[in-house]
């Protein structure tokens, strides 16, 4: 009989056992559920928030900035060689085309001589406006021990 009571026992607690590993892997997974969910809804709410421009605007946003740094009296700022940072944007632009999206060349059926077709998606040209942002940003603030905080803000300070 005493056998049979721990046996018994013993079956009780693994079963009890079972039931607590089953029971916790489930209020697990839905919380780890519930903490997908709510990044998934601060995203999405921070993109709402978040200003959407579109590859256009985004290029006008880019020229401010670049007036803003061409205009503004810097302390430390070694103008002319930002300058011609800044000037070589098209030559950088230009590389990055060349090397992603290189131009395609097409028979003309009318006169048999090869077109040159350039493609370039919207999201590829705002991306590269976005790099030379930050790019701008993190040369300013290397760069010039001098400049505050508050300089930048106004520099980078979106319209």
């Amino acid at each position: 009989m005493g056998t049979f009571i721990k046996s018994l026992c013993l079956t009780l607690l693994f079963f009890a056992y079972s039931f607590g590993i089953f029971c916790g892997g489930i209020f697990i997974e839905k919380r780890i559920e519930a903490v997908k969910q709510a990044e998934q809804a601060a995203l999405e709410e921070q993109a709402k928030t978040e200003s959407i421009k579109t590859p256009e605007e985004y290029h006008k946003y880019y020229e401010v900035v670049v007036s803003r740094i061409k205009t503004s009296e810097i302390e430390g700022l070694n103008k002319e060689a930002f300058k011609n940072y800044i000037a070589d944007y098209e030559n950088r632009y230009k590389a990055m085309k060349d090397i992603f999206y290189p131009d395609k060349k097409t028979k003309n059926p009318e006169n048999s001589e090869q077109e040159t077709i350039s493609t370039v998606p919207n999201s590829f040209i705002k991306a590269f406006d976005e790099i030379e942002i930050n790019a701008y940003k993190t040369l300013l603030t290397s760069t010039v021990p001098a400049i505050t905080e508050e300089e930048i803000n106004l520099i980078f300070q979106e319209f």
